[in-house]
């Protein structure tokens, strides 16, 4: 539960970084003159920010790396195979097996989802900063700018097994892959009572 609390205090650390950034955006618009030492300023702190930002994610996701890997394995292994053997074969376990099935399915559709919309919001975050009026600043402010471009280009995922990324797509084929497992394993059970 604390790992899908720190992922949404990030992306409400993000959402607020865009707002901040959008009314940085109208308030150029709107003046006629822009001093250079208070883009800079502004430059600084939204790179100052998106830092903190970074420092947390990079914290609570390498902590808990290792729990959401050992959360999917035994999730998908044995929390998996179990309620289907139970769903399959034995008739008096076929609603505990489903429900457990259920339950897991759900839970870990949640932990995909927000990590998918956090992620999402990182680059809602990029394209905020990419859409600031750059052009009405000095050469000096928009050499700051290109830094903290590249700062806010590098993507925000949520990493799982540190080499994957935690999003729906992900959810979606390990789904179709139990599914097809699933299937496998009942026609194999079918097969096996007809020939009883």
């Amino acid at each position: 539960m604390f790992y899908l609390i720190s992922i949404l205090y990030c992306k409400i650390k993000l959402l607020q970084l865009v707002d901040y950034i959008n009314q940085i955006n109208q308030k150029f618009i709107s003046e006629k003159t822009i001093d250079s030492r208070h883009v800079a300023e502004i430059i600084k702190n939204l790179v100052e920010d998106r830092l903190k930002i970074e420092i947390y994610h990079q914290n609570i996701f390498h902590e808990y790396q290792l729990y959401g890997s050992i959360y999917i394995v035994i999730g998908v292994g044995t929390l998996g195979t179990t309620s289907l053997m139970g769903i399959l074969y034995y008739s008096d376990l076929k609603l505990a097996g489903l429900t457990t099935c259920i339950g897991y399915i759900y839970y870990t559709f949640t932990i995909f989802k927000i990590s998918q919309e956090y992620s999402d919001t990182a680059v809602l975050c990029a394209n905020a900063v990419f859409s600031l009026k750059w052009y009405l600043w000095d050469v000096k402010c928009q050499k700051l700018y290109l830094i903290m471009l590249n700062q806010y280009s590098q993507k925000l995922k949520v990493p799982l097994f540190y080499f994957v990324d935690r999003d729906l797509e992900l959810f979606k084929r390990c789904f179709r892959t139990s599914y097809v497992t699933a299937n496998f394993l009942y026609t194999l059970r079918q097969k096996n009572n007809s020939k009883q």
